[in-house]
């Protein structure tokens, strides 16, 4: 039996991802008894493996914010390893769906990786006849701008990221 059905988690961040994800990575177990399958080869949490599938350029703010200034080259070679770890458990799992879960809200800013996304799921999930849902959790921009702020402060941060909020308080605008 093959994978029949994704489901694609892309949670905004601070929208409680983190504990979907935990959850179902602390239960895989229970949830393979059932026919469902996380997919643990990308680890806990597979933001940056999305993140990187769908920047549209290697040296964006995106992939540099968590220290990735790769070459393009390495960028293709990366993303096959990621993708054939996927394509490893679709072709050879026990389940019926999988679970892909990443807080990839920030990506989908640039309406490039929204492109990329389709392109994904038509190469990879439609081409192969295997059913697509994608769940898109958000939050109210203000009191997610909040929290953000607030945990980056909790944490010792400051806002040195002003590129960061630029796109998010455009989007903003007439609020």
């Amino acid at each position: 039996m093959a994978i029949k059905k994704v489901v694609l988690h892309l949670g905004m961040s601070k929208a409680g991802s983190r504990s979907i994800q935990e959850t179902l990575f602390n239960n895989t177990q229970i949830l393979q008894k059932y026919g469902y399958r996380y997919l643990t080869e990308w680890g806990r949490n597979h933001l940056s493996k999305l993140h990187h599938i769908f920047s549209p350029d290697p040296v964006t703010p995106l992939n540099s914010r968590w220290g990735k200034y790769i070459s393009k080259k390495k960028h293709k070679k990366d993303n096959k390893k990621i993708i054939a770890k996927m394509l490893k458990v679709i072709n050879t799992s026990d389940c019926e769906t999988l679970f892909i879960s990443g807080e990839c809200f920030g990506v989908f800013q640039e309406i490039l990786s929204i492109q990329y996304l389709k392109d994904f799921i038509n190469k990879y999930f439609k081409s192969n006849n295997i059913e697509v849902n994608i769940i898109l959790i958000v939050r109210n921009p203000l009191l997610w701008i909040i929290s953000f702020l607030q945990q980056n402060l909790c944490n010792g941060g400051y806002f040195r990221d002003v590129d960061f909020f630029k796109p998010i308080l455009n989007n903003m605008k007439g609020l």
